[in-house]
């Protein structure tokens, strides 16, 4: 079985979503993040463990108490080294958990928790994940993939706006203003960083030709229908 670090993600979702959080992928330099209340999970795929995984973990401490591996369930739990792996992540106060992807029922099972009591270092890094994680609308994002476009919080702001104008036909700041946006969002059409728009006059934007491929691009249909729903377009 040709397993891939993207295979582990939708059984962890499932797993967190069932225990009240909200989750989304790849938000910062975290494969998945979780938020329920005041509590934080942040959960690093592989699909063996190694010690790249360990340098992860240790790193997303600095920032969250409650860090988890999360790795494909070895064939036996009985051997030395998932045994060796269950002390070590114990030494570093870091969770496992175990995705049955050789079953006919996937599931993710959370076979060590983390104590939740370690101290945060990096209060920067704490903020910038948590705002990120933020301002996602949607999660969009599957964690664990690489080399595919990740879907940042300023693209889905530029989408919302995008929605707009593609249904509106053209746009103005001071639609935007009077539709309640502030200036980061009415900044979008101007700066124009992904070419999705083309100005018609002064402070006046149409949807270009790049513009209406995004809008009918089928990995972006989620959430181009939540903006629709949400401003009656």
């Amino acid at each position: 079985m040709d397993i891939k670090e993207k295979d582990l993600y939708l059984p962890i979702e499932e797993k967190f979503k069932s225990m009240g959080y909200e989750v989304k992928g790849e938000v910062k330099e975290c494969d998945i993040m979780a938020v329920s209340g005041d509590k934080t999970a942040v959960i690093e795929l592989k699909k063996t463990f190694s010690l790249k995984l360990v340098y992860q973990l240790l790193d997303r401490q600095t920032f969250c108490k409650n860090v988890y591996a999360a790795i494909p369930r070895p064939k036996s739990l009985k051997t030395y080294s998932y045994k060796s792996i269950i002390r070590l992540l114990k030494r570093i106060d870091a969770g496992l958990i175990l995705v049955s992807l050789d079953s006919p029922i996937v599931t993710a099972d959370i076979v060590l928790e983390p104590s939740g009591d370690r101290k945060i270092t990096s209060y920067k890094k704490k903020r910038s994940a948590e705002n990120e994680f933020s301002k996602r609308d949607n999660s969009l994002n599957t964690g664990g993939v690489n080399r595919e476009k990740i879907i940042t919080a300023y693209r889905e702001m530029s989408l919302e706006i995008l929605c707009i104008c593609y249904y509106k036909g053209t746009i103005t700041n001071k639609i935007l203003r009077e539709m309640g946006f502030d200036n980061k969002y009415i900044s979008v059409p101007y700066k124009n960083y992904y070419g999705w728009f083309q100005k018609t006059g002064r402070g006046e934007y149409t949807v270009s030709e790049k513009g209406k491929e995004a809008a009918e691009d089928i990995k972006y249909k989620s959430l181009i229908e939540v903006y629709k729903e949400k401003h009656n377009l």
